[in-house]
């Protein structure tokens, strides 16, 4: 695979931009929930969050903390490779039904954190 040809690359700048990636780096939530390298979330997973802004109080700032501050809470405590960290966070649906939210934690030396959902991956 060394000698291996590269046809085609898509860069985590280039996911940004087009916006398949949503960088959260510089949000107050982040900050503080303890990411001090860039992370960054899933179209699929940043649009949960927007679904549930004006259920029962829910706001962008308080979803997007509960996502920060699971994730960064499963990477200290989880054991095994941290490349890839499972983890769950409660949350109101569209139909104000407490859903857990199935999520992903991956870790890159190079571009930093992504949180995904597993078929994001």
């Amino acid at each position: 695979m060394e000698n291996a040809e590269v046809i085609s690359s898509y860069s985590r700048a280039q996911a940004i931009e087009d916006g398949i990636l949503v960088d959260i780096s510089n949000t107050s939530e982040a900050k503080e929930a303890g990411f001090k390298i860039p992370v960054a979330l899933t179209r699929a997973v940043y649009s949960t969050i927007e679904e549930g802004i004006g259920i029962n109080g829910q706001d962008r700032k308080g979803r997007l903390w509960d996502i920060c501050f699971m994730a960064t809470r499963a990477f200290r405590n989880f054991q095994e490779d941290k490349h890839l960290v499972p983890f769950e966070v409660l949350m109101l649906d569209k139909d104000t039904k407490m859903q857990t939210l199935k999520l992903w934690l991956t870790f890159n030396e190079y571009e930093g954190f992504t949180i995904m959902y597993p078929e994001d991956y």
